[in-house]
């Protein structure tokens, strides 16, 4: 996954080109849930290059391609993510060699926005898009990601009381975790790739000529052709 380049398409899975010029396009990031198995995760990213996984060098810090995560309520959704390097496991006492780069995230900003990509109108720049094979081979991924809402319950003493949570316990939601740190993984580098609106307004515009010459071609009657020779 983290050497493989993707070409890139449109809806029609036809090759297409992104805002930057690019037609092939490789992870740039990609976030690890590092809550329940921090050591073991630990010790497998220190098996990567070193130019893969964040390091420090002296105050700074060096972005790597793939990085600890976690969610944190500590974390407040103006901040949205936030860096630690960890020296130990809080709950065994554990070291970890060389420290662990873990960063917080707050998560309720990336559920209510998701929520809104995924029922979005169809066709529209920002809806939400699935492969093509989604119900035939991606039934679990669906319903993960389908799963998780808003609720409001009432409570006697205090009242309308909202919590985000999943519909149904007996499926779960481990896609729809993926998705959230997808998104956080996107806002992290957009600051490094040049997403600016300027690109993404002329991406647009392109987008929108291309479809509309498309659809005059579509609708561009005959022309009758007069036949030539003996009759």
């Amino acid at each position: 996954m983290l050497v493989s380049e993707f070409p890139v398409v449109n809806r029609d899975n036809e090759p297409s080109i992104n805002p930057l010029g690019h037609t092939r396009l490789r992870s740039r990031l990609s976030n690890i849930d590092t809550k329940h198995l921090p050591m073991q995760i630990h010790r497998w990213m220190r098996q990567l290059p070193e130019e893969w996984i964040d390091r420090q060098r002296g105050e700074r810090l060096l972005p790597g391609r793939v990085r600890n995560i976690h969610g944190d309520y500590r974390v407040s959704p103006d901040v949205k993510f936030r860096h630690n390097l960890v020296e130990s496991n809080s709950r065994t006492g554990e070291k970890y060699e060389g420290g662990l780069h873990l960063w917080g995230l707050c998560v309720y900003p990336y559920y209510s926005e998701l929520t809104d990509l995924i029922s979005g109108e169809p066709g529209q720049l920002g809806s939400w898009y699935v492969t093509a094979d989604a119900l035939s081979q991606g039934r679990e991924y669906l319903e993960q990601v389908t799963n998780f809402h808003y609720a409001i319950t009432i409570d006697p003493r205090k009242g309308k009381i909202g919590k985000w949570g999943p519909r149904s316990g007996r499926i779960p939601n481990d896609f729809w975790d993926c998705e959230i740190y997808a998104m956080a993984a996107a806002e992290m580098v957009v600051g490094n790739m040049g997403w600016e609106a300027a690109a993404w307004e002329n991406w647009r515009r392109t987008q929108k000529q291309k479809s509309q010459t498309k659809e005059s071609r579509r609708k561009r009657p005959a022309q009758q052709v007069e036949e030539l020779g003996a009759r």
